[in-house]
C-alpha cells in the first residue's frame, strides 16, 4: 500500500489469518492461519498478492506472538512453550 493508502492488495481471500511479518525486503509475508481445507499454521505469501504456500500445522508449542524473520530472510523462528526455546 502507498503511504497515502492506495495500490493496497488483498492478500488473503476466505482465510483466518494474523501476526503477520514482512521479509527483511519485503517481498514476502509470513502469517499464522488457516487457508481452504489446510490446517491452521504458518504460511507464506508474496506480499504483491499470489496463493499462501502452506508451512507447517501450528502445535501449542508454536508462540504465533514471536514470528520473526532472519535477517536475510531465508529462515523464520518463533518461540516454542512451554520450554521457551526457539524454533
Amino acid at each position: 500500500m502507498n503511504p497515502d493508502g492506495t495500490g493496497r492488495v488483498q492478500l488473503t481471500f476466505g482465510a483466518h489469518a494474523e501476526f503477520p511479518q514482512f521479509s527483511p525486503n519485503g517481498r514476502i509475508v509470513a502469517f499464522f492461519g488457516n487457508v481452504g481445507f489446510y490446517p491452521y499454521g504458518i504460511y507464506l505469501v508474496k506480499s504483491k498478492g499470489g496463493t499462501p504456500i502452506f508451512l507447517v500445522e501450528n502445535s501449542y508449542y508454536l508462540d504465533r506472538r514471536t514470528l520473526s524473520s532472519s535477517p536475510d530472510g531465508s529462515k523464520l523462528a518463533f518461540t516454542c512453550p512451554p520450554s521457551g526455546g526457539i524454533c
